[in-house]
Protein backbone atom coordinates (compact mmCIF):
# COMPACT_ATOMS: atom_id res chain seq x y z
CA UNK A 1 0.00 0.00 0.00
CA UNK A 2 1.33 3.42 -0.96
CA UNK A 3 1.62 6.23 1.61
CA UNK A 4 0.53 9.71 0.51
CA UNK A 5 2.06 12.75 2.21
CA UNK A 6 0.60 16.23 2.81
CA UNK A 7 1.65 19.20 0.70
CA UNK A 8 4.58 21.19 2.04
CA UNK A 9 3.54 24.52 3.50
CA UNK A 10 5.66 26.31 0.87
CA UNK A 11 3.75 24.50 -1.92
CA UNK A 12 0.41 25.35 -0.29
CA UNK A 13 1.39 29.05 -0.10
CA UNK A 14 2.55 29.08 -3.72
CA UNK A 15 -0.68 27.47 -4.96
CA UNK A 16 -2.78 29.91 -2.92
CA UNK A 17 -0.71 32.80 -4.31
CA UNK A 18 -1.47 31.50 -7.80
CA UNK A 19 -5.20 31.47 -7.00
CA UNK A 20 -5.40 27.67 -6.84
CA UNK A 21 -6.99 25.69 -3.99
CA UNK A 22 -4.20 23.50 -2.55
CA UNK A 23 -6.65 20.95 -1.12
CA UNK A 24 -8.19 20.42 -4.57
CA UNK A 25 -4.74 19.99 -6.10
CA UNK A 26 -3.75 17.53 -3.37
CA UNK A 27 -6.91 15.48 -3.97
CA UNK A 28 -6.31 15.40 -7.74
CA UNK A 29 -2.68 14.41 -7.24
CA UNK A 30 -3.65 11.56 -4.91
CA UNK A 31 -6.21 10.33 -7.45
CA UNK A 32 -3.70 10.50 -10.33
CA UNK A 33 -0.98 8.64 -8.42
CA UNK A 34 -3.43 6.05 -7.08
CA UNK A 35 -4.70 5.42 -10.62
CA UNK A 36 -1.14 5.09 -11.90
CA UNK A 37 -0.23 2.60 -9.18
CA UNK A 38 -3.53 0.70 -9.49
CA UNK A 39 -3.75 0.42 -5.72
CA UNK A 40 -0.29 -1.06 -5.34
CA UNK A 41 3.23 0.24 -5.79
CA UNK A 42 5.70 0.90 -8.61
CA UNK A 43 6.72 -2.69 -9.38
CA UNK A 44 9.37 -1.77 -11.96
CA UNK A 45 11.17 0.74 -9.72
CA UNK A 46 11.05 -1.64 -6.78
CA UNK A 47 12.55 -4.42 -8.89
CA UNK A 48 15.28 -2.35 -10.55
CA UNK A 49 16.31 0.48 -8.20
CA UNK A 50 18.17 -0.10 -4.91
CA UNK A 51 16.05 0.86 -1.89
CA UNK A 52 18.37 3.54 -0.50
CA UNK A 53 19.31 5.21 -3.78
CA UNK A 54 18.69 8.97 -4.07
CA UNK A 55 18.66 11.02 -7.25
CA UNK A 56 18.28 14.59 -8.39
CA UNK A 57 15.37 15.17 -10.74
CA UNK A 58 15.42 18.19 -13.00
CA UNK A 59 12.26 19.34 -14.75
CA UNK A 60 13.10 20.80 -18.14
CA UNK A 61 11.08 22.53 -20.83
CA UNK A 62 10.56 20.34 -23.89
CA UNK A 63 9.89 23.28 -26.16
CA UNK A 64 9.36 27.01 -26.37
CA UNK A 65 6.41 28.47 -24.49
CA UNK A 66 5.10 30.07 -21.33
CA UNK A 67 5.60 28.08 -18.15
CA UNK A 68 2.49 27.34 -16.12
CA UNK A 69 1.58 24.68 -13.58
CA UNK A 70 4.99 24.26 -11.97
CA UNK A 71 3.50 24.32 -8.46
CA UNK A 72 1.35 21.32 -9.41
CA UNK A 73 4.53 19.39 -10.20
CA UNK A 74 5.82 20.41 -6.74
CA UNK A 75 2.55 19.15 -5.24
CA UNK A 76 3.10 15.75 -6.86
CA UNK A 77 6.63 15.56 -5.44
CA UNK A 78 5.32 16.56 -1.98
CA UNK A 79 2.51 14.00 -2.09
CA UNK A 80 4.69 11.12 -3.25
CA UNK A 81 8.03 11.86 -1.57
CA UNK A 82 7.05 13.78 1.57
CA UNK A 83 9.88 14.78 3.88
CA UNK A 84 12.24 12.43 2.02
CA UNK A 85 12.52 15.05 -0.73
CA UNK A 86 14.64 18.17 -0.57
CA UNK A 87 12.92 21.50 -1.03
CA UNK A 88 11.45 21.83 -4.52
CA UNK A 89 13.83 24.30 -6.15
CA UNK A 90 11.96 26.58 -8.55
CA UNK A 91 14.34 27.66 -11.30
CA UNK A 92 11.58 29.43 -13.26
CA UNK A 93 8.11 30.73 -12.45
CA UNK A 94 4.69 30.47 -14.01
CA UNK A 95 4.51 33.13 -16.69
CA UNK A 96 8.19 32.86 -17.60
CA UNK A 97 9.03 32.36 -21.25
CA UNK A 98 11.09 29.19 -21.66
CA UNK A 99 12.89 27.49 -24.53
CA UNK A 100 13.61 23.81 -25.03
CA UNK A 101 16.16 22.57 -22.55
CA UNK A 102 15.53 25.27 -19.94
CA UNK A 103 15.63 23.77 -16.44
CA UNK A 104 12.52 24.94 -14.59
CA UNK A 105 12.80 23.00 -11.30
CA UNK A 106 15.01 20.61 -9.37
CA UNK A 107 14.50 18.27 -6.42
CA UNK A 108 16.44 15.48 -4.71
CA UNK A 109 14.59 12.45 -3.32
CA UNK A 110 14.67 8.66 -3.17
CA UNK A 111 14.93 7.43 -6.75
CA UNK A 112 12.03 5.00 -6.48
CA UNK A 113 9.72 7.77 -5.27
CA UNK A 114 10.93 10.19 -7.97
CA UNK A 115 10.14 7.61 -10.64
CA UNK A 116 6.67 7.13 -9.15
CA UNK A 117 6.09 10.89 -8.98
CA UNK A 118 7.32 11.72 -12.48
CA UNK A 119 4.49 9.91 -14.24
CA UNK A 120 1.96 12.19 -12.55
CA UNK A 121 4.09 15.35 -12.37
CA UNK A 122 5.03 15.57 -16.05
CA UNK A 123 1.45 15.71 -17.36
CA UNK A 124 0.98 18.83 -15.21
CA UNK A 125 3.31 20.62 -17.64
CA UNK A 126 2.23 19.70 -21.22
CA UNK A 127 2.67 20.14 -24.09
CA UNK A 128 5.98 21.96 -24.08
CA UNK A 129 6.79 22.09 -20.41
CA UNK A 130 3.90 24.53 -20.28
CA UNK A 131 0.20 24.50 -19.47
CA UNK A 132 -2.52 27.12 -19.33
CA UNK A 133 -0.15 29.49 -21.09
CA UNK A 134 -2.85 32.09 -21.78
CA UNK A 135 -3.63 32.32 -18.07
CA UNK A 136 0.05 32.60 -17.16
CA UNK A 137 0.60 35.31 -19.77
CA UNK A 138 -2.45 37.15 -18.45
CA UNK A 139 -1.11 37.02 -14.91
CA UNK A 140 2.26 38.37 -16.03
CA UNK A 141 0.52 41.16 -17.94
CA UNK A 142 -1.58 41.97 -14.88
CA UNK A 143 1.59 42.40 -12.85
CA UNK A 144 1.05 39.29 -10.73
CA UNK A 145 4.40 37.98 -11.93
CA UNK A 146 7.25 40.43 -12.26
CA UNK A 147 10.55 39.87 -14.02
CA UNK A 148 12.70 37.62 -11.87
CA UNK A 149 9.89 37.11 -9.34
CA UNK A 150 10.32 34.12 -7.07
CA UNK A 151 7.67 32.60 -4.87
CA UNK A 152 8.55 30.94 -1.56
Amino acid sequence: MFTFHPLAESTRRRLIGDGVDPDSVAALVRMAVAEDLAGGFDVTSTATVPAGQRSVATFGARGTGTLAGIAVAAAVIDTVCGADASDFDYLADDGDQVVAGTDVARVEAPTRLLLTAERSALPALPPLGCRDADQAVGRRAAGQYGPGARHA
